[in-house]
């Protein structure tokens, strides 16, 4: 029953009209509690003598048409409501006021709340028309007293009660307009700081999943290096979690690789405010090492002053390979990963640059493997770079660790010495018996598979060198590499398995 009640009071709800909503709610109010008034008054005047019988009528009236009023409020017609109202309310307290023969009554005072309803509800040009038509009918209703178109009150009124009542109302009036208008404002700026806070809201929101979902690791650290945050990136890159690395300091990631000028170059800038930007080698949870390139910066507040470091870091290991890659294969040869020709001249030019400053001498083999082509003919090419590959093996714990072994094609090696002695003479002993000891060495049957079917073949391989010395004298490159090759074709045209020196350009011996 209770509830019932409650929704039978319950004011009308209009989805998705806020302002509709509003109205209905204080029309439902005001309704109400003066339905609840006019039931009091009704009950008054039937109580009480000397009433007249058109003051007896007046509260029926206003009760029912109260009642008239809500019916119409619930059926969702707010508008005709909160136009109709505000007009009967004034013609019914008038009329009371005419029925009593004077405004010295406590129903005048009740402009003042109608004035407050017309307010409410049309805002300001509402308070103006109640206002002044209040103020008219006060007026109004003097004038009718003092010229006995009313009932004679036991008192006497004049002017001076219209003055104070229009005060009342002019004061009333300002009060409902400045509340209007204060109530209007903090709404709006309520509604503008809470859109400002949702805005606020989203765009952290969006920068939140900006850095969780970033690709890169981001960590922000305190000014000790102490870790506060780091994203999901770090922990899937580094493998430690969340909670692994908060309260840590970001050294648990280092290792030697990584110079330590470096870490003081990044110290000395963030220190100073400045962003610096570099690489690490640092090293995982799992103790696996990753090379990472870090962008650190320091975090100001409004002040300008640091609170925080935060580092943006990507990992470049994949990077870093594959430029080495791309670096092997622009100087090394893919089958035996000796350096290339180009790698060759850059080490034949430092060579000559080092022989200027010791004035020693230093010394170019060219090598040509003897019956190669047959076995490439008869067992395949995987036989032939099998080969090529044994002898870059032996060729490399021929010589020092100073010195260079390289392929430059087919079955042609060149090997550089240099830091060889001052002495002419002596340099050419020094290089004639390395060439002795490489001819040995390749000389030694060589063991190869040829496959399943064929089965493992035993191979005997020599080689043809050229042999040409050289010092600071000499500038041009090419040109070393051009005498040694025709040294070279001079031990292949003299029998093969041999050496031939070259001393000057045009003069060869052989060894």
């Amino acid at each position: 029953m209770l509830s019932k009640m409650k929704h039978w009071i319950a004011a009308p709800v209009f989805q998705g009209d806020e302002e509709k909503t509003r109205r209905a709610s204080f029309l439902n109010e005001f309704i109400g509690v003066n339905l609840l008034f006019a039931g009091l008054i009704a009950v008054a005047v039937f109580v009480g003598s000397n009433v007249s019988v058109g003051s007896k009528m007046i509260p029926i009236l206003w009760l029912l048409l109260l009642a008239l009023g809500w019916r119409i409020l619930h059926r969702g017609q707010v508008a005709l409501v909160a136009l109709a109202l505000p007009i009967v309310c004034f013609v019914v307290l008038t009329a009371a006021n005419i029925s009593l023969g004077t405004v010295r009554t406590p129903t005048t005072s009740l402009y003042v709340i109608w004035i407050l309803v017309a307010g409410m509800l049309f805002q300001l040009p509402g308070i103006l028309i109640a206002t002044s038509v209040s103020s008219l009918a006060v007026l109004g209703l003097i004038i009718a007293e003092n010229a006995g178109w009313l009932p004679q009150p036991n008192y006497s009124v004049g002017v001076t009660q219209w003055l104070n009542y229009s005060v009342l109302f002019c004061m009333t009036a300002g009060m409902v307009y400045y509340g209007n208008r204060t109530i209007r404002s903090a709404l709006q700026l309520g509604e503008k700081e809470i859109e400002q806070r949702k805005q606020t809201e989203m765009e952290l929101r969006k920068l939140t999943r900006a850095v969780e979902q970033s690709p890169a690791s981001i960590v922000i650290t305190d000014l000790d290096g102490k870790i506060e945050y780091v994203n999901p990136r770090f922990s899937s890159v580094t493998g430690y979690a969340f909670d692994e690395a908060v309260g840590k300091n970001p050294r648990i990631l280092k290792t030697d690789e990584t110079p330590a000028a470096t870490h003081r170059q990044m110290w000395d800038a963030v220190s100073a405010g400045k962003e610096w930007r570099g690489e690490f080698v640092n090293r995982k949870k799992d103790g696996s090492q990753y090379c990472e390139l870090a962008n650190i910066s320091p975090i100001t507040d409004v002040n300008g002053v640091v609170t925080h470091y935060l580092a943006v870091k990507e990992d470049i290991t994949e990077r870093k390979q594959m430029e080495e890659q791309i670096r092997q294969l622009a100087f090394h040869d893919s089958l035996t990963n000796l350096p290339n020709r180009r790698l060759l001249m850059d080490r034949l030019a430092q060579a000559m640059a080092a022989g200027k400053r010791s004035q020693g001498f230093g010394a170019l083999m060219f090598m040509d493997l003897d019956n190669f082509k047959p076995l490439n003919d008869q067992h395949g090419h995987a036989v032939g770079d099998l080969l090529l590959v044994r002898v870059a093996h032996r060729l490399k714990a021929c010589v020092r660790a100073v010195d260079t072994v390289s392929r430059i094609g087919g079955d042609e090696f060149v090997v550089l010495l240099h830091d060889l002695p001052t002495d002419q003479v002596t340099a050419a002993e020094q290089a004639n018996r390395l060439a002795e000891k490489i001819l040995v060495a390749l000389s030694q049957p060589y063991l190869l598979s040829a496959g399943k079917e064929a089965g493992d073949i035993e191979h005997h391989c020599s080689a043809s060198i050229g042999l040409v010395l050289f010092s600071q004298e000499h500038q041009n490159l090419e040109d070393l590499l051009k005498w040694a090759d025709a040294a070279m074709y001079q031990s292949k045209a003299e029998g093969r398995n041999r050496t031939t020196l070259m001393r000057e350009r045009r003069a060869t011996q052989r060894i």
